[in-house]
């Protein structure tokens, strides 16, 4: 490989992790914004109505955690793999192949797991939008 698809290669995974990055950001302070926002706004008297929002949302934020998580780890083992994969193409160890798709493996399933948990912290993200939403225009219905 040449030296300029390696450095293309490098940037277009730095870009990857940046992304990531800034999405779990994005999760985590929708979430965490919507529980504020409720207690913020919708404290006192009428606060009880609106608890089963704030756990979706706080499910979220825990979701977004749980899916940051899974995301270092399975760059972790990725890069692990990476490493073992290029000690094993220069020939310096001999299972360094199985090495390297023991932890591609790994870390795989760690990204199909943080791939879950966000897409569950952005259900929870919309479905507490949503629940609010209702719940304020149910109290202001006319009884």
């Amino acid at each position: 490989m040449s030296t300029h698809n390696k450095e293309a290669q490098v940037a277009s995974f730095a870009a990857t992790i940046q992304y990531g990055v800034v999405t779990i950001q994005g999760l985590l302070a929708g979430n965490g914004g919507g529980v504020t926002a409720l207690f913020a706004l919708k404290g006192g008297n009428d606060l009880h109505r609106y608890v089963d929002a704030a756990a979706v949302f706080a499910s979220g934020f825990v979701f977004a955690l749980v899916c940051s998580f899974c995301s270092y780890f399975s760059q972790g083992l990725l890069t692990r793999s990476a490493a073992a994969g290029a000690a094993g193409a220069a020939g310096s160890e001999d299972k360094a192949e199985d090495k390297a798709r023991e932890w591609g493996s790994k870390g795989m399933k760690w990204r199909s797991g943080a791939i879950i948990f966000g897409l569950f912290s952005l259900a929870c993200l919309v479905g507490g939008g949503v629940l609010s939403f209702s719940i304020a225009m149910y109290a202001e219905l006319p009884r």
